[in-house]
């Protein structure tokens, strides 16, 4: 999915993040650890947040049956594609 000024950006908080994967707290930082789920954003001191269109694509990705490193590739897809976010809105 790419970002246009049609997409929404939708920053969503931890709670409401795990509930989509379906994971628990440790098992959710273990696929982030390991470089399968997007890390935060930060939002200040203690506050953090996912990009609902990231995601997304990678539960899109877990649904397809991708592998876990065709998953990793598309993290690093989108952890790259924040520094051009400004660009594209």
């Amino acid at each position: 999915m790419t970002l246009s000024l049609n997409t929404p950006l939708i920053l969503v908080r931890k709670k409401e993040t795990l509930t989509q994967y379906g994971l628990g707290r440790s098992t959710f930082h273990a696929r982030i650890n390991e470089g399968l789920i997007t890390p935060a954003v930060s939002l200040g001191d203690r506050a953090v947040a996912w990009p609902a269109h990231e995601t997304q694509q990678v539960i899109a990705a877990m649904v397809a049956g991708k592998t876990k490193d065709e998953i990793k590739a598309l993290v690093i897809a989108l952890v790259d594609e924040r520094q051009n976010l400004l660009e594209k809105l």
